[in-house]
């Protein structure tokens, strides 16, 4: 339980002695996303409807039509959310709530005989993933080329 003066112990977070009063509940959350919902978007994506986009060849009135058609078309035919989600799922996910808010994190323990715990957030618009090509290398500090 952490402590302050004054304030209530937190559930969860370690004590001034440095153990856990009780279990932090982490709860294992590998991604998986259903096949009825892919099945579903599939469906969604082949009954888009393009919008007359006259004059917006460069852009200015916001996504064009033509690019929007070819990014649809890749999604229906080409993309692969299988693999996605399996290199998603190579990282150990986990879910934690913290004052009520679910929190989602991917783990990926260092190597080595005292690995350094690294915590990499992130901001509105990014996720967790764009850290993705960095951690395995930060994990290996060694291994980094200079």
């Amino acid at each position: 339980m952490t402590e302050t003066p004054g304030s209530k112990p937190q559930a969860g977070l370690p004590s001034r002695g440095g153990a856990s009063a009780r279990p932090f509940p982490l709860e294992p959350t590998p991604i998986h996303v259903a096949d009825d919902v892919l099945t579903d978007l599939r469906r969604r994506l082949e009954l888009t409807r393009f919008p007359v986009d006259a004059g917006n060849e460069d852009w200015h009135y916001g996504v064009n039509r033509d690019y929007l058609a070819e990014l649809v078309d890749y999604w229906r035919t080409d993309y692969d959310w299988r693999a996605a989600e399996a290199a998603i799922n190579a990282y150990e996910h986990y879910r934690v709530e913290v004052d009520g808010v679910p929190v989602h994190f991917m783990r990926r323990a260092g190597v080595g005989p005292n690995p350094t715990p690294l915590i990499l957030t992130h901001g509105w618009p990014w996720t967790f993933w764009h850290w993705a090509k960095v951690v395995d290398p930060l994990r290996r500090p060694g291994r980094l080329r200079r």
